[in-house]
């Protein structure tokens, strides 16, 4: 009996998916719908307990629409088959869903019981045909563990009664720095398999990948499951006791349980390295389940071009307004796991303005660099160098003054007065103002008001804000006395700004 390809319908439009539903014979081509949903991110959710061989999605959808639907999926699997439906003809739409990988884009009017009939016929060969090759892919997969295999363990394994193994990826935890270094470029000393090889105990199956990576196979009896995790744990526990003590390294651990008897060990090989990427978001000494993960799917190109824009906008004077939406954009990848390669992205472009903000801190952050395991580390790295550079545009002056100073940069938006932060620092505002303007030169309202034009003129520069709001953005209640301190400090009219 042949098994039935898996269907997934997605269409906000209950109406559509009845249509769906009754338009062809899905017995007769040997299909099931196995799953429906209003959304790309419903569908997303569905997709982690059943698979689908083929989905039929509209595009115009809310919350995740089919094309970026399309996107998520395909990173789950690249052999679901898709199927585009729009109200709309464009071209546009049409090039970009091929672009993405999507099988084939049809318009809604156009859609006839043969129509469907004959494209999902061409998407099962499709299928087959590539299923055919995964069973090949398979077998190379195999024969390559085999042959790394010098003691034929894996070969036992696989003609055991027992299809279920748990397949653990060991890898020695890397800084930021040794992520982005090809792995025949590190030194000798951390050949993984030759360690743990020498001491551990002797049931356990370890294939060498590189000088940082080792398969670890461990089998999972039907029966005495408790018993199975236990002596699992303690295997494991002894796997990074002897890496500890050989290199003074630690270890994390990724795996998925697989069946080896099928092609699903491809699929569930290439989730494990994929995962194994999550490493430096996940932090170092973790022990991490392929169906834990927090999230597998996200859209991040929208939020990409913000954070872009954020960051090349941050300049000296808005450095520490900026820092907490700095943290945010790290916080959001950390925990939404976005794509390994996004949240480096996101590093290094952090990283790279801060240098070109202050070249002198280069040194200091490639040595902090090297001992960064993990995202709170990195945010952590970045907020201490924000606050450097922001304490290095102060001018020199005694600890109080520069108190005052950061509390102005701080509140300037604010209505303040020398008296207010005086007795935070339990001070009186006399003596304050006083040493205030021997270290600067100028009073501490001279001082807030050419602050809060400086600023003001920065956001007019911008042309995003009418000359009203730009006064409350930087502390003044009317616009004529804004304009008056504008003109003053500034040499021309607030208008002028919107002009150029």
């Amino acid at each position: 009996m042949i098994e039935k390809l898996k269907v997934m319908l997605i269409d906000d439009d209950y109406l559509v998916i009845e249509d769906l539903k009754n338009l062809v014979d899905w017995d007769k081509l040997d299909m099931e719908i196995v799953s429906i949903a209003d959304n790309g991110q419903h569908a997303l959710e569905k997709m982690d307990n059943i698979m689908p061989d083929i989905i039929i999605t509209d595009i115009e959808m809310p919350i995740i629409n089919g094309l970026d639907f399309a996107v998520l999926a395909l990173k789950l699997s690249k052999y679901i088959k898709i199927i585009l439906l729009t109200a709309f003809s464009r071209f546009e739409y049409a090039k970009k869903a091929i672009d993405l990988g999507a099988s084939s884009y049809i318009l809604k009017h156009e859609v006839s019981k043969l129509s469907l009939e004959n494209e999902l016929f061409k998407l099962s060969n499709e299928i087959f045909k590539e299923r055919k090759e995964q069973k090949n892919e398979q077998i190379r997969l195999i024969e390559k563990l085999i042959a790394n295999d010098g003691e034929n363990k894996f070969v036992e394994l696989l003609n055991s009664n027992n299809n279920y193994s748990r397949m653990n990826l060991l890898q020695i935890d890397r800084s930021y720095n040794e992520i982005g270094t090809p792995f025949e470029q590190i030194k000798s000393q951390f050949e993984l398999y030759q360690i743990l090889t020498k001491d551990i105990s002797e049931n356990i199956l370890l294939i060498p990948i590189n000088q940082f990576q080792v398969l670890w196979f461990y089998e999972i009896p039907l029966i005495n499951s408790k018993l199975c995790e236990d002596k699992y744990n303690e295997s494991l526990n002894e796997i990074k006791s002897n890496l500890k003590q050989k290199l003074n390294r630690t270890l994390s651990v990724f795996y998925i349980d697989t069946k080896l008897s099928t092609y699903e060990i491809v699929e569930d090989y290439n989730r494990l390295f994929k995962m194994s990427e999550l490493s430096i978001i996940l932090g170092k000494e973790t022990i991490n389940s392929y169906n834990n993960l927090k999230c597998k799917f996200t859209t991040y190109n929208n939020e990409k071009i913000l954070w872009k824009n954020k960051i090349f906008n941050v300049t000296n004077d808005n450095i520490i307004q900026i820092k907490d939406s700095i943290n945010s954009m790290i916080d959001q990848v950390t925990l939404i796991q976005y794509d390994y390669e996004i949240y480096l992205w996101l590093c290094n472009t952090i990283v790279d303005k801060l240098i070109e903000m202050d070249c002198t801190q280069k040194i200091k952050i490639s040595n902090y660099l090297n001992e960064c395991y993990s995202a709170n580390q990195m945010k952590k790295i970045i907020n201490d160098i924000i606050v450097d550079i922001y304490h290095s545009t102060i001018p020199q002056c005694s600890w109080k003054i520069k108190e005052v100073i950061i509390y102005i940069h701080n509140n300037y938006d604010k209505q303040i007065t020398i008296e207010m932060i005086a007795q935070e620092l339990s001070l009186s505002g006399e003596y304050l103002n006083k040493l205030f303007k021997k270290e600067i030169k100028m009073t501490f309202t001279q001082y807030l008001i050419e602050y809060r034009m400086k600023m003001a003129k920065k956001l007019l520069l911008t042309g995003e804000y009418k000359i009203y709001e730009v006064a409350k953005m930087v502390g003044y209640t009317t616009s004529q006395y804004f304009s008056m301190a504008f003109r003053k400090v500034n040499h021309m009219n607030p208008s002028d700004c919107l002009k150029v």
